[in-house]
């Protein structure tokens, strides 16, 4: 949970805040299982050799399985102003995933979910 503790919850002015308001999701509140990291490594494998591909801010997310433990952790990479970041590989510049996902172990984040809320009184969930 390291890069948990490095991430600070959601305030306005975070990257985070703005890749939501880009999509026109308005937050009310932000959800604990959420944080903004502000300067974030991108890793890539590159015949069998890990490598830094630059430093983004991202958003972090808490995956729980169904008792609310946690399994895992997801990652989407931003700009500043709360786009995806561009990522591209070093050698065809095919562009890279922005969202990856870390599990506590193969198979650990089977059936579970990061969790923004929970559902309303009347028994209606976001999804």
């Amino acid at each position: 949970m390291t890069l948990w503790g490095e991430a600070s919850p959601l305030i306005a002015a975070d990257p985070v805040v703005r890749y939501f308001a880009a999509r026109r999701l308005a937050l009310d509140s932000f959800s604990a299982t959420l944080r903004c990291h502000p300067k974030l490594t991108y890793w890539h494998t590159l015949n069998n050799r890990p490598m830094a591909l630059g430093d983004f801010p991202a958003m972090l997310a808490l995956i729980t399985d169904h008792a609310g433990r946690w399994v895992g952790l997801h990652r989407t990479y931003l700009t500043d102003d709360g786009r995806k970041a561009a990522v591209v590989h070093p050698e065809t510049g095919e562009a890279l995933p922005t969202k990856k996902m870390m599990a506590i172990h193969p198979g650990a984040c089977t059936g579970a979910a990061v969790r923004l809320g929970e559902p309303s009184p009347d028994g209606l969930l976001a999804v």
